[in-house]
């Protein structure tokens, strides 16, 4: 029986996976990681690397969570914020085109330092 209320965003209230929903995270993490060294065309952002996608709080929304390639590299996690806002209509679109959904989910973004 599964545990209910559990703390693994892709289970729902009763604890079941949720299988779609991972589907989803990975198809968005590997279209954004492909557009972060193609599409975007922006030096700041191609030193990027997808960690991780996840549903924040659904389906409809979802954190990426990113790290800079270079671990000994300083990082300005405000420059790299504004550069990902700056290109979040671009990396959108990309997404897109690579689900297969009616809607595009919403996307937040988090910069987080390499050895955390």
């Amino acid at each position: 029986m599964p545990a209910p209320f559990s703390e693994d965003p892709f289970a729902d209230e009763r604890g079941f996976d949720k299988r779609k929903l991972r589907q989803l995270c990975r198809q968005v993490e590997r279209a954004l990681h492909t557009a972060l060294l193609d599409d975007c065309h922006d030096p700041v952002l191609m030193d990027l690397m997808v960690q991780d996608v996840l549903p924040w709080p659904n389906a409809s929304r979802l954190l990426v969570a990113l790290v800079p390639t270079q671990a000994d590299a300083a990082v300005d996690r405000e420059l790299l914020l504004a550069h990902l806002e700056a290109a979040r209509g671009v990396l959108r679109e990309v997404v897109a085109g690579a689900i297969h959904r009616k809607r595009t989910p919403e996307l937040s973004f988090e910069v987080f330092s390499p050895g955390l």
